[in-house]
């Protein structure tokens, strides 16, 4: 139960980052051997591997909205498994259009820093790969 607590904790911590635009800090919070995949239904699904990647990465997708917040719908523990579920409220840099659109992240952890970041199209995939009930 510590542990799971300390995992809520360090997936809170994140999203205070993330909608802090403290991209960069993100990287404390990350295993060395951290993996991120992607939804099925995105473009490039990955996988990223390692901090630098990772980082890479959310850089680049960052980049490309003027405003990109995380707003949190339900946050659960399972084991060494946390489930956010959420919404993204952006605008994009280009355009200036804006849109909300539902996110799904499993954050697995290891020796209490995230190890996996898997998005998932929807929130009853996320659950169900946490071993929660959808």
């Amino acid at each position: 139960m510590a542990d799971e607590q300390h995992n809520l904790q360090m997936a809170a911590r994140l999203g205070e980052l993330w909608n802090s635009g403290r991209h960069d800090e993100l990287l404390d919070l990350y295993h060395d051997d951290v993996v991120m995949t992607a939804a099925a239904n995105w473009i490039d699904p990955g996988p990223w591997v390692g901090k630098e990647q990772v980082n890479q990465n959310q850089q680049e997708w960052a980049s490309a909205w003027q405003e990109i917040e995380m707003a949190v719908d339900r946050v659960e523990a399972a084991g060494d498994k946390v489930v956010f579920l959420g919404t993204w409220h952006s605008r994009g840099a280009a355009s200036g259009i804006g849109s909300t659109t539902p996110v799904a992240i499993v954050f697995t952890f290891d020796e209490g820093l995230i190890r996996r970041l898997d998005f998932f199209e929807d929130a009853e995939q996320a659950l169900r790969a946490a071993g929660l009930p959808a």
